[in-house]
């Protein structure tokens, strides 16, 4: 007979509680709280036997709500010069700025369902924090300048919601996800004798735990194979063996995205892709024998500008100058100041002044970087795993466009 619907014990899934640092959420963006990646990977994370919770400190909702007051406040002098071309005011003011971007704030928190984590002031050791900052201790970076102070209020922050949480690993799980050199290490310490908490530098690690916890896969399996899958993919020691060129994926991401490779910011009319870093893979997920994998593929990029210099006068001898190749200028005269200017040179013997044939000469054309950007592809792959937890028959299976993302130099 079947126990009464009164009796049987209700499934409680397990939890993770993850805290974002500020370095985890910039995007150089006035109007998104958060980078993209990590705004899809919250929408999509809703599982049965998972529940994640989101939480932003304080002091790190404030902090990047004034980042974006100070990217929208950089637009104002265009928003004038636009009153003046249109001879219409748009009474759009500083104050009016400022309040618009907490709306949006307020706004992206509430979509996300990220919850502001307020810190207990009462429960601070004051002492030990100033004492910290007076002598440069972690996470107070060294030197003539206090820088940390920030830092510090999100450590304490994560810290009480350590405390106020289940202790058994088996139940809940916290995780702080910063970038920050000196956050990640200090944390690493404080955090190192508690087995439910853990501290990751990426978004990618963070994906890599989460469908680490909703795949029938021991954690402790996955960070042994991580390693061996890293140096499969792409190992500096063997890198002709590597998947990443036996299957040309550089080449393939050439060809498949060529235009999103050439995309270029507003103002700028060339760009130019340098340096292509492979980062460590994320596990995906188990199915049988074999385990999926997600490597990123990140991609420097320079866009630039030309920049037309003014045209200046130089006509007559200019006398004791001594050309350095040993050549004689000459032009061909300008109609007007507008006009483009040609010259060239001819070999001649050396000659103690230089002749100008044309009123007008301007100095060769210039460039000046106006972004740098990243422009990001994931290539997913899978690998076999024997009973022996050897990696046999890699294999790509998509390769795809992530984004892109400008920053103004």
């Amino acid at each position: 007979m079947p126990e009464p619907e009164s009796k049987r014990k209700k499934h409680t899934p397990k939890q993770l509680r993850v805290v974002f640092d500020t370095s985890a959420l910039f995007t150089g963006s006035a109007s998104n709280l958060v980078k993209t990646d990590l705004a899809a990977l919250i929408h999509r994370s809703v599982y049965p036997d998972l529940k994640i919770l989101w939480y932003l400190p304080n002091v790190v909702r404030h902090e990047r709500q004034y980042q974006m007051q100070t990217k929208a406040l950089e637009l104002i002098p265009s928003i004038h010069k636009m009153e003046r071309l249109l001879g219409h005011e748009l009474n759009i003011t500083e104050e009016l700025v400022k309040g618009q971007v907490e709306s949006a704030v307020l706004r992206n928190l509430e979509e996300l369902g990220l919850e502001e984590l307020k810190l207990d002031h009462a429960k601070v050791d004051l002492n030990r924090l100033m004492l910290d900052s007076a002598y440069r201790r972690l996470p107070f970076q060294p030197g003539e300048k206090e820088k940390g102070f920030r830092d510090a209020l999100v450590l304490e922050t994560f810290a009480q919601l350590v405390e106020e949480s289940p202790k058994s690993i088996q139940v809940c799980r916290l995780v702080l996800v910063s970038s920050d050199g000196l956050m990640k290490q200090t944390a690493d310490i404080r955090f190192a004798d508690i087995p439910n908490v853990r501290v990751l530098a990426t978004i990618e690690e963070l994906t890599g735990l989460i469908n680490t916890l909703i795949s029938d896969v021991d954690e402790a399996f996955v960070a042994l194979l991580r390693p061996k899958a890293s140096n499969l993919f792409f190992s500096s020691s063997d890198a002709k063996g590597a998947l990443l060129y036996k299957a040309n994926v550089m080449a393939r991401i050439e060809k498949q995205y060529a235009k999103e490779l050439s995309e270029k910011p507003e103002g700028a009319d060339a760009r130019t892709n340098t340096t292509w870093t492979v980062n460590h893979p994320n596990f995906i997920k188990k199915e049988g024998q074999r385990m999926f994998w997600l490597t990123k593929i990140e991609i420097e990029s320079t866009a630039t500008r030309s920049i037309e210099p003014a045209p200046i006068y130089a006509s007559g001898i200019m006398q004791g100058a001594t050309l350095p190749t040993d050549y004689t200028y000459s032009s061909t005269p300008l109609k007007d100041a507008s006009e483009r200017w040609e010259g060239w040179f001819e070999p001649a013997t050396p000659t103690k002044f230089a002749r100008y044939s044309s009123p007008y000469s301007t100095y060769p054309l210039r460039t000046e970087v106006t972004h740098k950007g990243i422009d990001t592809y994931e290539v997913v792959w899978s690998i076999e795993v024997t009973m022996a937890k050897n990696l046999r028959k890699p294999k790509v299976e998509e390769v795809r466009h992530a984004g892109l993302v400008w920053q103004p130099v």
